[in-house]
C-alpha cells in the first residue's frame, strides 16, 4: 500500500511499582542501541548500530544514503533501523520473510510493535466480503510477520511460529469492537506463512471494519511463548553407536533410542530421542510443572551436529503423553557423526508480551 504508516514505539516506564516488564526475560537476546549524532550519513549511522548490536543486515549498494539526525537511548536493534529508514526517507527492511535485507527505495514503513530482539509488523491489510449464504463471514484480514535478531532462537510451536498471536483489542473510528476474531472453514490447506531462518508469520481474521473507515484506530495482540528458563547441553558422542545411552536432565530423562541409516539405502540417518519421566517418583510440584508444559515442549529447536550448529524441526512417534514422547529427525550431512548436541529446558515459564499498532490503514471499498 502507498501510505506512510506509523510506527509505534512501546515506552513503557519500568519504574512504575509493582511493574514488570512482560519481555524482561528477553533480555539477555539482544544489545541496546545508544546514539546521539546530528547530520551525520546514514550508512556511518547503520554502522554504528550494527557494531553495537553484533548483528548485520544486507545494506543495497544502490542505495544513495542521506545525512540525518538522530538521538536513541537503550533502543532495540529494530527500532533503531526503523528510525534510520525513517528519517533518510529513501532506504526500508524488505516486507518479505524469505530475505532478510534492507531494500533502497520511498520509505513505506509498515505498523510495528517491538518486543526485544524480535519485531512485528503489519502487512495486507483486506476488506473480505464474502459472496455465498448463508454463513457468510465479511472480515477484515491481516498478516503479522515477526523478525528477529540472530542472537535469539526462538522455540518454534505450533510449526511454523514462535508462539501463538492472540487479537486482545481491535476497534474501529468509531470505538466499535472488532471481536471476536472471525473463523473460517476452508477446503483447502493454507500456507502457515512458514519460517525462513530468522521469520515467520501469521495471518489473522478479525470483525469487518466500518465501509467508511481509512483506518483502524488500535490493535492489541498479545504474542504468547514459552521461554525456557533453564536450559541444559545434551551431548551423545559418536551416536550411531550410543543407542540406549541416556541422559539426565532434571526430573526427566533423555535417551538416544536409535540413530541409524535408512532402512531403505538411503544416505540419510534416522535419529530417535526419548524424554520419559516416571509421575510416581516425582514430587507434586514437579508433576503439575510437566502437567502444564509437557516433555513434547522441553526439546529446542537448536542444536548441533560435529559442533555446526542447525536449526531443526523434530517430529514425533506415536501417542504424544505429558510424561513420554519420542522425538525423530534425519541426518542427511555426515553418514558418521562423531556428536550430536541437543538443546533441552529443564523448565519453562509461560510469556504473554503486549503488541499495539495504531492508525493501521484500510483499503477503500471500491464503489
Amino acid at each position: 500500500m502507498g501510505v506512510a504508516m506509523r510506527i509505534l514505539v512501546l515506552c513503557i516506564p519500568l519504574a512504575l511499582a509493582g511493574f514488570q516488564d512482560p519481555a524482561a526475560p528477553l533480555r539477555k537476546y539482544w544489545k541496546p542501541v545508544t546514539l546521539d549524532v546530528k547530520d551525520a550519513p546514514a550508512n556511518e549511522v547503520l554502522d554504528r548500530i550494527f557494531e553495537q548490536t553484533g548483528e548485520r543486515i544486507r545494506i543495497p549498494e544502490e542505495w544513495k544514503p542521506s545525512p540525518i539526525t538522530l538521538k536513541l537511548d537503550g533502543a532495540s536493534m529494530w527500532r533503531a533501523i526503523d528510525e534510520v529508514c525513517r528519517r533518510d526517507g529513501n532506504l526500508m527492511l524488505d516486507n518479505s520473510r524469505h530475505r532478510l535485507s534492507l531494500t533502497a527505495g520511498p520509505a513505506v514503513l509498515p505498523p510495528v510493535a517491538y518486543a526485544g530482539p524480535v519485531r512485528f509488523s503489519l502487512h495486507d491489510v483486506t476488506r473480505v466480503r464474502e459472496l455465498r449464504y448463508p454463513d457468510r463471514a465479511d472480515r477484515t484480514e491481516f498478516s503479522v510477520l515477526a523478525r528477529w535478531t540472530d542472537s535469539y532462537s526462538p522455540q518454534l510451536h505450533p510449526w511454523p511460529q514462535p508462539g501463538l498471536l492472540e487479537v486482545v483489542r481491535a476497534e474501529d473510528a468509531g470505538g466499535r469492537s472488532l471481536l471476536p476474531p472471525v473463523s473460517v472453514d476452508e477446503n483447502f490447506v493454507r500456507s502457515a506463512g512458514g519460517s525462513s531462518q530468522r521469520a515467520s508469520s501469521w495471518l489473522l481474521r478479525i470483525q469487518p471494519a466500518g465501509r467508511t473507515d481509512k483506518v483502524l484506530p488500535r490493535l492489541e495482540l498479545a504474542w504468547k511463548i514459552l521461554f525456557p528458563d533453564e536450559v541444559e547441553d545434551v551431548v551423545f558422542e559418536t551416536p550411531t553407536r550410543a543407542a540406549g545411552e541416556s541422559r539426565k536432565v532434571g526430573d526427566f530423562t533423555v535417551t538416544l533410542e536409535s540413530c541409524s541409516k535408512d532402512g531403505k539405502g538411503g544416505p540419510s540417518i534416522e535419529t530417535r530421542v526419548r524424554f520419559h519421566a516416571d509421575p510416581s517418583s516425582l514430587s507434586a510440584a514437579a508433576r503439575r510443572a510437566i502437567e502444564e508444559i509437557p516433555l513434547e515442549r522441553r526439546l529446542l529447536n537448536d542444536m548441533e551436529v560435529d559442533g555446526k550448529p542447525r536449526r531443526e524441526y523434530f517430529g514425533t512417534v506415536g501417542d504424544k503423553k505429558p510424561f513420554d514422547v519420542v522425538f525423530r529427525f534425519w541426518l542427511y550431512d555426515n553418514p558418521e557423526p562423531k556428536a550430536v548436541k541437543f538443546r533441552v529446558a529443564r523448565r519453562m515459564s509461560p510469556l504473554s508480551i503486549p503488541l499495539v499498532f495504531t492508525d493501521i490503514p484500510l483499503p477503500e471499498v471500491e464503489k
